[in-house]
């Protein structure tokens, strides 16, 4: 055994306390050479795409904070999540990540009012969730929740400037034709977001309670300051397409992908929000620190 010096063929307490201490710096740097990888780098995203198909969980930033993310399709990684997270997955359902592709296959357009019809692939140019009308069957429980109007939806995020998440969808699509991302923020109930994969790493990188990987974007964790809220856009009981919950963008903002955009009087966006400006956004990766930037 490396680095044990035997004594009449004994080893004592005080000695193996030392010995376990002088290599767990190596063992926990090891563990995170295993756990933690490039999100950036595409074999690793394969790695991932391989894991998901699996039915298990990965870690990955999912514009601004860190996320769980599974093959949505699998509904043991739904539940996994759940324990991870240790809530009721099916009271607090996950979200969807899609792009326009997997859009089409989920999403029900013979609902959707006409206060959605315009609604192409420009729109995610600005990330943001869209609760959608759902295809029935097309998801498991434990994803989107029910509506008493619009019957079965899910809020669908995507960002046409994350590179990784487009590629783990294909990556992932290749390995299960109906697989899908979905996910929820990597957190236990009741806490705040985690911002970096080393968080992640702490929380949920080792023992029996882990992710079987974590894909980290440190270009993200160095460019923003207390994460990134993104505002989620539904309908009312009209019909009308409106904000529901706010963002560090201002609802104003969307108007450039959705003119019929419908913002209540009583709507307040973020206090860190700041309006932008759809073709200075698609310049840079990801722009958004703060407002006073």
């Amino acid at each position: 055994m490396i680095g044990i010096e035997q004594n009449s063929g004994e080893l004592s307490t005080d000695s193996l306390i030392g010995r376990v201490k002088d290599f767990l710096p190596y063992f926990l740097k090891r563990t995170r050479l295993q756990k933690v990888l490039d999100g950036n780098s595409i074999s690793n995203i394969q790695r991932a795409a391989d894991i998901l198909a699996e039915g298990k969980v990965i870690i990955m930033n999912m514009g601004g904070v860190q996320g769980f993310v599974v093959d949505g399709s699998n509904r043991k990684a739904i539940e996994r999540v759940g324990e991870l997270k240790e809530r009721n997955i099916y009271e607090n359902p996950l979200v969807i990540g899609a792009s326009t592709a997997v859009r089409n296959e989920l999403v029900d357009f013979e609902k959707m009012p006409d206060s959605m019809k315009i609604h192409d692939p420009r729109s995610y140019d600005i990330p943001h969730f869209f609760i959608f009308p759902i295809k029935e069957g097309a998801i498991p429980e434990g994803v989107g929740m029910k509506d008493l109007i619009w019957g079965r939806t899910a809020p669908i995020y995507w960002n046409n400037n994350d590179l990784s998440l487009m590629a783990l969808e294909y990556a992932l699509k290749q390995r299960n034709e109906s697989g899908f991302i979905a996910g929820s923020s990597a957190n236990r109930h009741g806490e705040d977001p985690l911002r970096t994969a080393e968080e992640a790493l702490n929380q949920f990188g080792r023992g029996s309670n882990s992710v079987s990987l974590i894909l980290a974007d440190y270009y993200l964790e160095n460019s923003m300051e207390g994460g990134v809220s993104h505002i989620i856009f539904g309908l009312d009981k009209e019909g009308r397409l409106i904000p529901t919950r706010p963002g560090q963008i201002e609802a104003e903002s969307y108007r450039q992908v959705y003119p019929n955009l419908y913002i209540p009087s009583t709507w307040k966006d973020h206090p860190k929000s700041r309006r932008v400006n759809l073709e200075e956004f698609k310049s840079k990766r990801f722009p958004l620190k703060s407002k006073n930037d």
